[in-house]
């Protein structure tokens, strides 16, 4: 038997599809204290890192918002 989504302990975690969600998910605190800090900090170093061949629209977006 499995369990009722709705009954389960995950049933009130925001459902996330893209970056942008995840990145407001840990900004409204939802993760461990310093995960925001940590996912930005990832997120910047392998779009720097990224080959812009494979993604220039994210690059270029990325690198527009001033955040990277």
């Amino acid at each position: 038997m499995t369990a009722d989504p709705v009954d389960s302990a995950h049933s009130q975690l925001p459902l996330v599809h893209a970056i942008g969600e995840l990145r407001a998910a840990l900004h409204r605190g939802y993760g461990f204290p310093g995960d925001a800090d940590v996912f930005e900090a990832d997120l910047a170093h392998e779009i720097e890192h990224a080959d812009p061949a494979t993604c220039p629209a994210l690059s270029a977006s990325w690198r527009s918002s001033g955040v990277g």
